[in-house]
């Protein structure tokens, strides 16, 4: 199975992003929400199916509708974030089985369906991917701040609403990039292991883990892309994708071991 170089480099560019948004999660002590929350888009996704539309664009509806409800919720109750989105995750997750009938579709929907990413949907991913980085550059000030202190970036006059929302909705795009690749059930491997090896390698410095969780995203999803290219693997592209970035963390704690 031969890749299209476009959809190899919109992995690049999902992987990017996911790294950096992944940093901010496990900064923000959030790591569990990259497993809880790609499960909210499969609703969109088999409906999208049902339809025969992409489903790229179903699971942007459902992100979207969610950050609306999460947002609101977090900030007119007492309830913690991880709690809303663990009500949303369990709903999305049994309403997204009930419609996507078909054990192919669901199965596609969990692990990916790199095979089938056309050129539009790859285009897609790019700009979707994009449009992650420039936000995260542009306003890199008010998100870091807010998540190392939340009541530091009060105190610099960032709104902790509006610096929410925002992050949310790169968390959601992220994810709708993503899931073509390794699915709504291995999305963790885009978010969280590349900032974890990262974190691992670079110790205390934040500008080497942003740069080391980011090279781990990469080369994890690109050799995923091209080895289940090349060779008969036996793999599907996102299941290859996750094993070869839990090797690299792997070998980051045995770095770590050995340089301490």
């Amino acid at each position: 199975m031969l890749i299209n170089p476009l959809v190899v480099i919109a992995g690049a560019i999902t992987a990017l992003a996911g790294a950096v948004i992944g940093n901010l999660l496990l900064m923000r002590k959030m790591s569990l929400i990259s497993d809880s929350m790609p499960h909210i888009a499969l609703p969109g996704i088999a409906i999208g199916v049902l339809l025969n539309i992409d489903p790229l664009i179903g699971a942007m509806v459902f992100l979207a509708f969610a950050v609306a409800i999460i947002w609101s919720v977090r900030f007119k109750t007492s309830l913690e974030l991880d709690s809303i989105i663990g009500v949303l995750f369990v709903t999305s997750l049994a309403l997204g089985s009930v419609l996507a009938g078909g054990e192919a579709d669901l199965l596609e929907a969990f692990f990916g369906s790199v095979e089938k990413i056309t050129s539009m949907q790859a285009l897609a991913a790019i700009a979707l991917g994009t449009i992650v980085l420039i936000t995260t550059w542009v306003h890199r000030r008010s998100l870091m701040i807010s998540s190392i202190d939340s009541e530091l970036a009060e105190s610099v006059g960032v709104s902790a609403r509006k610096t929410e929302l925002m992050f949310l909705i790169l968390v959601a795009l992220t994810i709708s990039a993503g899931i073509h690749f390794v699915g709504v059930l291995l999305m963790s491997s885009l978010l969280i292991v590349p900032s974890v090896t990262g974190r691992t390698i670079a110790g205390k410095s934040l500008k080497s883990f942003f740069l080391a969780s980011s090279i781990v995203g990469v080369i994890s999803t690109v050799s995923g892309l091209v080895v289940t290219s090349l060779y008969d693997t036996g793999l599907e592209p996102g299941m290859a994708i996750v094993f070869i970035s839990a090797g690299l963390f792997v070998l980051s704690l045995i770095v770590s071991l050995f340089r301490k």
